[in-house]
């Protein structure tokens, strides 16, 4: 139990946090033309900040419905629910599952599908 809110804790604060470049460290020297670095720096940072806030956000809720899903009472073999670190998975019966790909990811086409195999063993 603690262990889950412990990790609930560790996620919920990491959605707030912010990444910053240490004091110590110097500047390129291949840096001449600093505003357009900066401006560089600082698209490329806002893209890379929305979308760890919406991969944070997705991992959490997921660890949300696995911690208040009820438990599996089928019989037989299944694959445990899990966060693969793109997708969120529940409990399922052995064969083939389909989602569609997380729009979060600039390389990923939420057009098409991911398959998660899971074999009864």
């Amino acid at each position: 139990m603690w262990r889950s809110l412990t990790l609930l804790v560790a996620i919920a604060c990491s959605l707030g946090t912010k990444v910053s470049q240490s004091q110590d460290v110097e500047p390129s020297a291949a840096a001449e033309k600093p505003e357009e670095m900066q401006e560089n720096f600082s698209d490329l940072s806002v893209l890379l900040g929305d979308a760890r806030r919406q991969i944070l956000a997705s991992q959490f809720e997921c660890y949300l419905r696995m911690i208040n899903d009820p438990p599996r009472t089928d019989e037989g073999p299944y694959c445990n629910r899990t966060w693969d670190g793109w997708l969120c998975w529940g409990d399922s019966a052995p064969g083939s599952h389909h989602q569609y790909c997380p729009s979060y990811y600039a390389d990923f086409d939420p057009e098409e599908k991911v398959v998660k195999v899971c074999n009864p063993d």
